[in-house]
């Protein structure tokens, strides 16, 4: 009973710190658990528009543009300091969970890539902007996919340009 059988560990030397630099080299995603990606085009907790409440008021208050299946309401603030682009997400009527993901999904990836110009106007114009972007997926005839979503999204943007540069 004094000598207890020790298991070699499998690991000790094929994955060891010095096995994996001469492998990989000075990988960073390979070396090290932090990988240092910036998360410059995803969107920060400040940016997201929040509660049941906020989602009403620009519901019901806004005014909304429409491109396809996608319809966007927004309302303006004009007194609230920190001039910035507050977004949503919503799905009407969805069939499924796993359809309302994907839309939602699909819809935050095609306003992340666009959304640069709103947030330089809302800068230089001095003003607050809530959005919320609508998808009725009663409309939606054929397979949702992304350059349909692309397309109309696109459309909505520079409509919202468009408007916003009049105010």
């Amino acid at each position: 009973m004094d000598s207890v059988r020790v298991w070699p560990r499998k690991t000790a030397e094929r994955f060891s710190h010095a096995a994996v630099h001469a492998v990989a080299g000075n990988l960073r995603s390979v070396t090290s658990r932090s990988t240092d990606k910036s998360r410059s085009n995803g969107l920060s907790k400040l940016q997201i528009l929040r509660g049941y409440r906020a989602f009403g008021r620009v519901l019901s208050r806004g005014r909304f543009v429409q491109s396809g299946y996608i319809r966007c309401y927004y309302e303006l603030h004009r007194e609230i300091p920190p001039y910035q682009c507050t977004v949503g997400f919503a799905v009407r009527k969805a069939p499924s969970a796993v359809f309302r993901n994907r839309a939602r999904r699909l819809m935050r990836e095609c306003y992340r890539e666009r959304r640069h110009t709103l947030t330089s106007i809302c800068e230089e114009r001095a003003f607050s902007l809530s959005l919320v972007f609508l998808l009725d997926s009663r409309r939606v005839r054929e397979r949702l996919d992304f350059d349909a979503a692309d397309a109309s999204m696109k459309s909505l943007i520079t409509d919202l340009q468009n408007i916003l540069a009049q105010q």
